[in-house]
């Protein structure tokens, strides 16, 4: 996943068109099934991801500071979270 110049999408406007993008993406044919990743732990491999997509935000000129604050916050909570479910796993 890469950074594409533009403005964020707006839940009013964009929402049918951002959900036909990612049914696009994940209709997408896969020519060579047996080369994909199996992650052994799905929440952490979604949670480290994200982690580096919000690098990404993070270190941009476009980043807001207390968006910064309010996603670190999430990210803690949801590692957490998920430490809690590989426990009882």
């Amino acid at each position: 996943m890469e950074f594409i110049e533009g403005r964020p999408l707006s839940y009013e406007t964009d929402l049918k068109n951002a959900a036909i993008c990612l049914a696009d993406v994940h209709a997408m044919e896969i020519s060579e099934p047996d080369k994909l990743i199996e992650i052994k732990n799905p929440i952490m491999g979604i949670l480290n991801e994200c982690e580096e997509m919000f690098k990404v935000y993070k270190e941009s000129d476009v980043s807001n500071p207390k968006t910064v604050q309010t996603i670190k916050k999430l990210m803690e909570l949801a590692y957490e979270k998920a430490k809690l479910l590989v426990l009882y796993q």
